[in-house]
């Protein structure tokens, strides 16, 4: 992950590890990635021995309405397919998706992150990103409800959302709590915007 050291390397990566003493390139990666209408996706390693480290895309300089339903179900699902850390918190929204994944799989998931963005053409110039937020204003519009939720890395909770009746019933409540779990953990939704 050293390959983000410098502006220019975070640029070609496609994303920013935010690590002492790389706070500086990641604020710089955020600029830049504003001005050009680019995802902003970032690793965070905690430790030097770090087994996990976090991955993260957020849109909410860059994209009016985020991820579309069907996107997000793909980030889910392929978050799902690899090793996330036990007992921490996945959360996914339109416009920000935050998980901690192994080691070893965080560049591919910053890829991921960054490819999906790139590929649903998400993502506006600041002058055309105001200009539709004025526009919505004025007419009373809002920014995507699609889903948001967050869940805790359980086993039953990991198989829970795994499956296909699960998102169906996020997408019908319309980010309403989505039906609880039984026993221990955490599978919630947030409230709409």
């Amino acid at each position: 992950m050293d390959e983000t050291k410098t502006l220019s390397k975070a640029i070609k990566a496609g994303y920013a590890v935010r690590r002492p003493p790389n706070f500086e390139i990641l604020n710089q990666y955020w600029q830049y990635c504003t001005a050009k209408a680019w995802p902003l996706v970032a690793i965070t390693v905690h430790s030097p021995r770090a087994k996990y480290a976090t991955v993260e895309v957020d849109l909410y300089d860059t994209s009016i309405d985020g991820f579309p339903s069907a996107a997000l179900y793909e980030i889910l699902h392929f978050l799902l397919a690899h090793k996330l850390k036990p007992g921490s918190t996945v959360s996914i929204s339109p416009r920000f998706v935050h998980a901690t994944v192994a080691l070893d799989f965080v560049i591919s998931a910053a890829k991921f992150f960054y490819q999906s963005a790139i590929d649903e053409g998400i993502c506006l110039p600041q002058k055309e990103l105001i200009e539709l937020h004025l526009e919505r204003a004025g007419t009373g519009q809002i920014t995507n409800t699609g889903p948001r939720f967050s869940f805790e890395v359980r086993k039953r909770i990991l198989k829970e959302a795994s499956t296909k009746e699960f998102w169906e019933a996020l997408q019908k409540s319309n980010c309403a709590r989505p039906p609880r779990p039984k026993g221990r953990g955490m599978l919630r939704a947030a409230r709409p915007v």
